[in-house]
Formats: structure tokens, C-alpha cells, sequence
């Protein structure tokens, strides 16, 4: 279950739950540019990308969700489903988020069109933990093995390639 709370005087105002989907949330990231965007890593190849929508005062609060799907190459390769274990928004980018698996692949998602834009091998074991600095990303891995990532050129050719997006 997700639960949004107002900072303004501590009431809960809104829980959200999935009656309808086998997955469980895994990871959660807030978009750093905006306040009212964030993203969940599910299981069963299963991510969310959501939006806070606050209508005229605060008490009416809704949650608009958009569910993606990780490409299906990385699923029939695997022959199984995967889970998303962490997931970080790039700070140079208002809708680039990349999120990474229990067996070691990370994936890139534009969250205006909800589409996973490219995905590589990064490692051969769970990436649980995602860090970004400036043009640098920082993986680490379930067997200790940390990585990292210069995402400047990725960033760059992403928005050459999606100026319309971003």
C-alpha cells in the first residue's frame, strides 16, 4: 500500500493500492524537478510511473498512475520475470529515470511517454543500489561490487534523439 501524507499538518490523505495487479512495490523515487512526480519499481516487470493531482484545496487529492513494462527482449532472454530493485531519477533530465533488475540490467524510461528508451547488461548479479552525481551514476550490486557510470553521452543523445519530450 502507498500512503501520501501533507506536510502541512501530518493527516494522511491519500492511500493507494493495486487490488487488481500481483506486484509489490519494490523501490520508490522522487523526481527531483518536480514535487508532484515520482516513480515505483515493482515486481513482474512492472514499473509506475505516478503523478500527484491536487484539485482546488488539499483534502482533494487524487493519484494518476501509468503502469510500463519491461521489454520483453530482457524477459525472453532471462525466460523469467523481473523485478525492478531500485530506481533513480537523472538529475539533468525533468522525465529520465533509470531503474535496475534482479539480474543485473538497467533500463532507461522516459516518464512523459512512459516507454523504456534503451537498456544494457550491467551486471551479472541484483543491482540494489542507484546514485546519481552530476553526469555519473554509481551502481551497486547484491555480491558487493559497486560500478561507475559516466551517463553524459547517454543524457546527450537522449535529448538530441527526444527534444519533443523534454
Amino acid at each position: 500500500m502507498l500512503t501520501l501524507w501533507s506536510t502541512h499538518d501530518y493527516t494522511n490523505i491519500l492511500n493507494w493500492q493495486d487490488e487488481s495487479s500481483l506486484s509489490y512495490i519494490n523501490c520508490f523515487s522522487w523526481n527531483p524537478m518536480r514535487a508532484n512526480e515520482f516513480c515505483l519499481g515493482c515486481s513482474n516487470n512492472l514499473i509506475r510511473f505516478c503523478t500527484i493531482i491536487e484539485q482546488t484545496n488539499d483534502t482533494n487529492v487524487r493519484l494518476q498512475i501509468v503502469n510500463g513494462q519491461i521489454p520483453s527482449s530482457i524477459s525472453e532472454q532471462l525466460k523469467k520475470t523481473c523485478e525492478i530493485t531500485a530506481c533513480i531519477y537523472l538529475i539533468s533530465s525533468t522525465n529520465l529515470v533509470l531503474c535496475s533488475t534482479n539480474y543485473g540490467f538497467i533500463t532507461c524510461w522516459d516518464t512523459r511517454t512512459n516507454i523504456c528508451l534503451l537498456h544494457w547488461k550491467a551486471d551479472s548479479n541484483e543491482i540494489c543500489f542507484m546514485a546519481t552525481i552530476k553526469h555519473k551514476l554509481i551502481t551497486g550490486s547484491s555480491n558487493g561490487c559497486l560500478r561507475l557510470w559516466n551517463t553524459e553521452n547517454l543524457e546527450t543523445n537522449l535529448r538530441q534523439g527526444n527534444t519533443s519530450n523534454l
